[in-house]
């Protein structure tokens, strides 16, 4: 399945924010991570924890999952859909992460997940062998992290898990409110 020129825009915005974070190094980072205990004062950190990273190699490897990510799922849902997906898994990687003993967070992989289950979900009408298997692969993954394999260090299993129930049920919600077009 191709997907067009302009289907890749949203995922470009995504890449260039990030690497505009990364461009700005510790300093960035630093400002912009999701923390705890500057949660009230800043809350812009509960977006832009999702656009800093460890390092190049960390940043590197979300671009290229969400690179693999778009060519699987990238035309189930439109522009705007995607961007309420990406938001409402921020919105649950963020807000759940105050129920774990989580001090500080970066990183676009929880925001990853909620792609891809929001995308499972979407495709779930079209071919659900692809869709069922997506959605395997995210419950495998994710129970292996809970049980400690994991795919690097500073993995933080509860933004995976909470990024996929976020875009789980937003991938529904997307579903359910589609246009019936005839």
């Amino acid at each position: 399945m191709r997907i067009p020129f302009r289907k890749w825009i949203w995922p470009g915005v995504v890449a260039v924010c990030a690497l505009l974070a990364a461009a700005f190094g510790e300093p960035a980072r630093t400002a912009l991570r999701w923390q705890r205990d500057l949660l009230l004062a800043e809350p812009w950190r509960l977006l832009t924890g999702h656009f800093v990273h460890l390092d190049w190699p960390h940043l590197l490897l979300n671009l290229a999952g969400l690179g693999v990510l778009w060519a699987l799922v990238g035309d189930t849902l439109s522009a705007r859909r995607w961007t309420l997906v990406a938001l409402a898994g921020a919105a649950a990687i963020s807000g759940g992460l105050l129920l774990a003993p989580v001090g500080w967070y970066v990183g676009l992989s929880g925001v990853l997940h909620a792609l891809l289950a929001a995308g499972a979900v979407a495709m779930w009408s079209t071919w659900r062998i692809g869709a069922a298997g997506l959605l395997a692969f995210l419950l495998v993954k994710g129970v292996l992290e809970y049980a400690g394999f994991s795919t690097g260090d500073g993995v933080v299993a509860e933004a995976h898990w909470l990024g996929a129930i976020g875009g789980f049920c937003a991938g529904i919600i997307c579903v359910l409110t589609r246009r019936r077009t005839r």
